[in-house]
Order: structure tokens, then sequence, then C-alpha cells
């Protein structure tokens, strides 16, 4: 299998690195058609990660009953008019960015009868063109977070900028680590960090990441700028 062997090699870095017990390594999929969403499947991920909603619906749809163990990712920015069609279809969304889309997608799910697990998105960089909450936001904001009835808020998710140097990197997860902690102070049930991608997730593993969204490291060609 194509992807196999570029997995195998990236679980084995992951095992070397981590610095918590478990690591979900969700293979980003957004350029792969269906027939290589496949593959990657049975290469042996059992997380996949999309960006966009158009494209990964019939993939769901398709492969969601041959694969049922699967967990499915929604990566990409949230918009409220496709809500209710990403609830449907996905186990997480890492792109919760402000706090009416979490009562949004609280309701939604009250609605359809479905569960889904959260992850507010934070923007620690500050570039223009990151989404994602506040820290000040975030904290302005615990209770509803605390009264949500049907989602599950499960963690933090952040993108950092696309650079190397490591100095600015680690200290956007290290803070993005801080935070979580702060929430579980705060009587908050935070497990999961969503941070690292392909040209930075070894950073990301030694500063706790939980969640990896791994696209070229897995799938593309040497040489490629996607991450």
């Amino acid at each position: 299998m194509k992807f196999s062997e570029k997995i195998r090699e990236t679980r084995r870095v992951v095992e070397d690195t981590k610095t918590v017990d478990s690591i979900r390594l969700i293979g980003v999929t957004k350029y792969l058609d269906l027939k290589g969403t496949e593959e990657a499947i049975l290469s042996g991920l059992t997380d996949i990660g999309e960006n966009r909603l158009q494209s990964a619906e019939e993939k769901i749809i398709t492969l969601k009953p041959k694969y049922p163990n699967i967990s499915w990712h929604f990566l990409g920015r949230l918009q409220t008019n496709k809500a209710k069609k990403i609830i449907q279809l996905f186990n997480y969304i890492h792109s919760i960015d402000s706090f009416e889309k979490l009562e949004l997608i609280d309701n939604l799910c009250l609605q359809e009868n479905k569960d889904i697990n959260l992850l507010i998105q934070l923007d620690i960089s500050g570039e223009e063109t990151k989404q994602g909450m506040t820290e000040e936001e975030l904290f302005a904001n615990l209770e509803a977070i605390k009264n949500l009835k049907k989602a599950k808020f499960v963690g933090l998710m952040t993108m950092a900028p696309l650079i190397q140097d490591e100095n600015i990197l680690r200290g956007i997860f290290k803070k993005t680590k801080e935070i979580k902690k702060e929430l579980i102070k705060k009587g908050i049930k935070c497990q999961e960090l969503s941070m690292g991608m392909s040209n930075d997730y070894i950073i990301a593993l030694q500063e706790e990441a939980t969640m990896l969204r791994l696209g070229t490291v897995l799938f593309l060609q040497e040489g490629t700028n996607e991450r």
C-alpha cells in the first residue's frame, strides 16, 4: 500500500517523541480522492481529517459503512449554513472559533440527537489570516462550555504560522498547553490538544500535543509546501 511506509515511519517518530500517553494521528486527506482516502484507511489510519464539507461528504457517506471504526474530523472553517450537515457526518469538529458557533452546534446536536466532540480553536499567533478565539475571549465565556447540553467539549486546537523559527512555534504550542492546564484548574475537562502539522509536529509533540493533523508527511511527495 503506497502510504503504509510513511505512516509506519511517522508513527515511530511519534512514539519516540511524544510526551503524553496517547496520540491521535489524524491523516488530512483533503487532497486525496475517494480511492486515495480509502487507501489511507487500509494503510492503518483510524482518524481522518477533512477541511471542506463538499469534498468530504461523498467520502464519508461511502466509507463510513465499510469502516465504522474510523473517526472523522472536521478541520476547516465552520460555516453556519453547513453546520447541520457537518454534525451529521463528523465525529469531531476542531474549528469552533466563536461561542456563537459553540451554542449553534450544541443546539443542532440536540435537534439531531447526535453526539459530537468539539475543540475550540485559539488564535495564539495573532496572524490576521488565522481564525480562532483569543485567550481573553475564552476565559470570559467559560459558562458556555459548562452549559453544553449535548455536544462535548474535549479540548483546544491551534495553528502555528508556516515558519521555521522554532522558538516562535514552541511558544505558541507552550501557551496553548498552559491554557489547557488553566481550564482544568477552573474545573473544565480538557483532554485534547490538537496542534502540530507536517512542518512542526515534532515541536508540538514535545509540548504535549495529543492530536496531530498531518497531510504532507503522510501522503504528498517531497518538495511540496502543503502542510
